[in-house]
C-alpha cells in the first residue's frame, strides 16, 4: 500500500510507507516524514518483546513490555520529525521488565499529509486496530 490513501472516520490519510522497526539500547528512534506531511505513530511497546538484534539472551524474562504509544504520541505525532534515545528516562518510568535488563523499543509510524499540528486529535481512530501492521512488514 506504499504511496496509497486510506479513509478513517472520514479523514484521507496519506499513507507515504508505513515505518516498523526495533531500536536497541544506546540507539536512536528517528522518525522523519517528508516535506507536506507529519509523523503519526500507530504503535509503540518497550521492555524485551522478543529475541533478536536487541535481545541475545533470555534469563528468563522475554515478553515483559508496556505500551508507549502515549509518550510517542506527544514526543512524535504531528511534527515532521523526532528524535528519541534509547533508553529513554520517561519510558524506563513506566517499569516494563527488571532494571538490570536491556531494554529496547518496538515502533511504528505513518507519514500523513498535513502541516504540522496537534494530529492526535484531529484523527481519532482506534490504537487496537492499527493498520500499521496490517499494511507493512516488520524490520528486524
Amino acid at each position: 500500500m506504499w504511496g496509497h490513501s486510506l479513509r478513517m472516520n472520514s479523514y484521507i490519510i496519506f499513507s507515504g510507507g508505513c515505518r516498523v522497526a526495533d531500536y536497541c539500547s544506546t540507539e536512536s528512534f528517528h522518525a522523519h516524514c517528508p516535506s507536506g506531511s507529519v509523523v503519526l505513530m500507530t504503535s509503540a511497546r518497550y521492555g524485551r518483546m522478543r529475541l533478536g538484534r536487541c535481545v541475545r539472551v533470555d534469563f528468563g524474562f522475554i515478553g515483559c513490555s508496556t505500551d508507549v504509544i502515549g509518550i510517542l504520541d506527544r514526543q512524535c505525532s504531528g511534527r515532521t520529525e523526532c528524535r528519541l534515545r534509547i533508553p529513554d528516562a520517561e519510558m524506563d518510568e513506566t517499569r516494563p521488565c527488571l532494571n538490570d535488563l536491556t531494554r529496547y523499543l518496538s515502533a511504528t509510524y505513518l507519514c500523513v499529509s498535513g502541516a504540522p499540528r496537534n494530529f492526535t486529535e484531529l484523527f481519532r481512530w482506534p490504537r487496537n486496530a492499527s493498520v500499521c501492521p496490517s499494511i507493512c512488514m516488520h524490520v528486524p
